[in-house]
């Protein structure tokens, strides 16, 4: 990314713009569970809050955070990014990609299924979270007016209203402002973290593992069902991941070690510190609210303010992250195409997809209007997480083994350990599933219903689509046994492989005794560069007397205007007459027969998704007029 802020030194050097960035982008969630994780985990059913129980879930968080966060996810997950995109589709494909020389590997039906679970338990955190971090900021300014306390909800939908419009500004522009505000966030907290630490410097053994494991001695299942509040202080992880292609692994993993985790840990130390310096008689009142308890009276507004735009800024981690959870899901044709507008002009991985923003929005405005209050979205929040946790260690397990030769000797112990924490927490969150659990995981069987029909429908499609791998060399040899009466005009076809006969011309010539005397097969291919200059954009080979192939070469930030790519094309000896050029595409069907594999059901969905599907005029800007569009059904 090519931010440069001007200073009196001269030039912020890139990576620190982006780690600036990426504190506003990918960290809002997990910054803000201080907010409320030591809350929740002392108040955690049956746990006495006595020394040792604070020092023991102290310790807990504070492994949880170095282990989980920083080694398995910073050093381990991010070093498995597929082109640089993170997120479970990108571990996916990693997984499936060959080893250096040798071929793809066989797309395993299990592997899929884990990786589209895993994406799937995103896209129902991600409803989630925006929702209960709105709600609990608009909540914790409420308690200075308590008069207010019905506005709450109005306040909340509309501030979510404005979250998701400025997502089409794009994740660069939001870091710019948004970074510095959380940057302030995290020293705040650390400011604040440090102030109670002095004033009880004991606190500091907590950072010991003998408290954690004496926690879990002296109450094995106290200390489990603890793990389920435990897990909020690292919410925010999986979409960490998944933001690693805005911003980079290295903007990422600096943000973390510089900022993010010594704040983290600076500020639930002082929590711990405020609890422990109250006394027995006080300390359970003061567990109750961990978080304002540590901060000096007189900054208590001051703080309240700033907590409340980070925890609006926490809804940004997650929507970024379905964004490119969405495209990668694309890449690997499990769901219906979408527009996607890359809002860098010189990172690919930072994008916006309005229907996905859409989709999201409506999402959340339910779901706030449904519960009302953050409080009865809590139990929701961490089931979706510890599940996420699984799937990306077991992915990271065959990634580690197939990819980067990794010895049985040295897997077994690592991910082993990782896999059985994350099994701990999942099953910890287990017993939450009546009580909001299900909601993520509602989430997640709509979606997987959506990617299920699409594959299956697909496949079925394909087997009975009507080109049936007729080669461009095979069609001309057709043309010339047939009697075709030729027309003037150009006719410009779009065709996804440059070797094989678009649908759309073959359907023409079946039905059609005429065709224009100028017939051109496009290929529109987007390569891994922002722009392709104009000169390199287009080459022409002429292969018939009437036929002519036109490849196109564009960067992923170039706008495609068909229309301009063939008007350019004229100038390398493509015989195009612009008045009388039309255009053709295709959009597939869902045929009538009920002898087909599908269900009912399905078969309706999956012809819902067709329609709906952006079609090839709306994604390439052809001219409505002149653009024809052929419904190629096919049996599913």
């Amino acid at each position: 990314m090519a931010w440069r802020v001007e200073g009196s030194k001269g030039l912020m050097p890139e990576q620190a713009a982006l780690s600036l960035a990426a504190l506003g982008i990918v960290f809002g969630d997990i910054g803000t569970s201080p907010l409320y994780a030591l809350q929740v985990a002392f108040g955690t059913e049956g746990l006495a809050i006595t020394e040792d129980h604070v020092r023991g879930v102290l310790s807990l968080v504070f492994w949880s955070l170095l282990l989980i966060v920083g080694i398995k996810y910073v050093v381990l997950v991010m070093r498995a990014d597929h082109g640089g995109e993170g997120g479970v589709m990108a571990l996916l494909a990693q997984a499936l990609d060959s080893d250096a020389g040798g071929p793809r590997r066989r797309a395993t039906p299990w592997l899929i299924a884990l990786a589209v679970i895993g994406a799937t338990l995103l896209y129902g955190d991600g409803v989630i979270t925006p929702a209960i971090s709105v709600l609990s900021a608009v909540e914790g300014v409420a308690v200075y007016a308590p008069e207010a306390k019905d506005a709450v909800l109005p306040i909340a939908l509309g501030v979510v209203t404005i979250v998701f419009i400025l997502q089409r500004f794009g994740t660069g522009m939001l870091g710019v402002v948004l970074g510095p505000v959380m940057l302030l966030w995290f020293l705040a907290i650390a400011a604040i973290g440090v102030h109670q630490i002095i004033h009880n410097p004991s606190v500091l053994r907590s950072l010991s593992p003998v408290w954690a494991f004496r926690l879990w001695g002296e109450d094995p299942v106290q200390a489990f069902v603890l793990m389920g509040a435990i897990v909020l202080c690292i919410t925010g992880t999986e979409a960490m991941f998944a933001d690693m292609g805005h911003f980079g692994r290295r903007a990422i993993a600096r943000a973390w070690w510089w900022i993010v985790l010594p704040s983290l840990l600076l500020n639930y130390l002082g929590q711990g510190a405020a609890v422990l310096a109250a006394g027995s008689h006080d300390m359970v009142e003061m567990a109750g609210h961990p978080f304002y308890a540590s901060v000096p009276s007189a900054l208590l507004m001051p703080v309240t303010i700033l907590a409340t735009i980070a925890a609006v800024i926490a809804a940004q981690a997650v929507i970024t992250g379905a964004f490119s959870l969405t495209r990668q899901i694309i890449q690997q044709r499990l769901f219906p195409p979408v527009r996607v507008k890359h809002t860098s002009h010189h990172v690919e991985g930072q994008v916006y997809l309005p229907a996905v923003n859409r989709l999201m929005f409506i999402g959340c405005i339910a779901i706030m209007v449904g519960f009302q209050t953050s409080e009865a979205l809590a139990d929701a929040y961490g089931l979706a997480v510890s599940g996420m946790f699984i799937v990306t260690s077991i992915l990271l397990t065959v990634i580690l083994r197939r990819r980067f030769r990794w010895s049985w000797w040295a897997l077994i112990p690592v991910m082993g350990f990782f896999l059985l924490v994350d099994v701990v927490f999942l099953s910890s969150n287990a017993n939450k599933f009546l009580t909001g659990g299900w909601l993520p995981l509602s989430i997640a069987a709509v979606i997987i219903v959506v990617i299920w029909t699409w594959r299956r429908g697909n496949a079925a499609l394909q087997r009975g689509r009507l080109e049936d791998g007729l080669s461009i060399d095979k069609f001309i040899e057709l043309l010339s046994q047939s009697e075709t009466t030729w027309a003037h005009g150009t006719a410009v076809f779009l065709s996804g492989d440059p070797g094989m006969t678009p649908t759309s011309l073959r359907k023409l010539h079946r039905h059609m005794p005429v065709l224009p005397d100028t017939i051109v097969l496009m290929h529109v291919r987007v390569l891994a560069v922002p722009y392709v200059p104009e000169a390199s954009q287009v080459s022409v080979q002429q292969l018939d007397e009437h036929i002519w192939r036109l490849i196109c070469r564009i960067g992923w930030r170039d706008d495609i205007s068909i229309p301009d790519l063939v008007r350019r094309a004229g100038e390398h000896d493509l015989p195009v007459d612009a008045r009388a050029t039309t255009y053709w595409t295709r959009r597939e069907g869902v045929g009538g027969s009920r002898q087909a594999g599908l269900p009912l059901w399905q078969r309706s969905l999956l012809q819902f998704l067709l329609q709906t599907s952006p079609s090839s005029a709306d994604l390439f800007n052809l001219p409505p007029r002149r653009t024809m569009e052929i419904v190629v059904r096919g049996r599913a």
